[in-house]
């Protein structure tokens, strides 16, 4: 909470919990002092149990709290407000589109990529030592003895 202090006092009845407002056990000094976290977010959390977070949200926002909600992946992801900063962007894979985090940081006069699927297990194993000088021959030799594995390799095993 911002501004522990100045706001404790007005939080705490709204949660039900007014006989903890001056106690001196529950100043943010003495919560970090004593370690007390975990026995204040018990509180907090048997408090938070009782009702939904829109109406958390309804009682915060009508006494002027300052809050913020937690939300699960797939919340996060119906977030109008996520949306309306770009937080995520539509990715093409071979299954269809997905959802990715956009890289956070905008840097100016550097060109933000395309952002794409990485690559299966495997799936650059030959290319790459081709470039490193084998041979097809070298290569048909290595991967009969299980030296090197391709996605087609190990898809079955990975799900694919």
């Amino acid at each position: 909470m911002p501004l522990f202090d100045k706001y404790y006092p007005l939080f705490m009845p709204l949660i039900g919990r007014e006989d903890l407002v001056g106690n001196p056990r529950y100043t943010m000094e003495n919560i970090a002092k004593k370690k007390l976290h975990s026995e204040f977010i018990d509180i907090l959390s048997e408090a938070f149990n009782k009702k939904t977070s829109a109406e958390w949200s309804e009682i915060f926002r009508a006494n002027d709290i300052p809050y913020s909600l937690c939300q699960i992946w797939d919340e996060v992801l119906e977030d109008p407000q996520a949306w309306a900063i770009g937080a995520f962007e539509h990715v093409d894979y071979p299954s269809g589109k997905r959802i990715m985090v956009r890289v956070p940081v905008k840097i100016e006069g550097v060109e933000t990529l395309p952002r794409g699927k990485g690559p299966l297990l495997g799936e650059h194993s030959t290319e790459i030592l081709r470039e490193l000088g084998y041979s097809d021959e070298e290569l048909k030799k290595l991967h009969e003895k299980g030296v090197y594995c391709t996605w087609e390799d190990v898809k079955g095993i990975c799900g694919g």
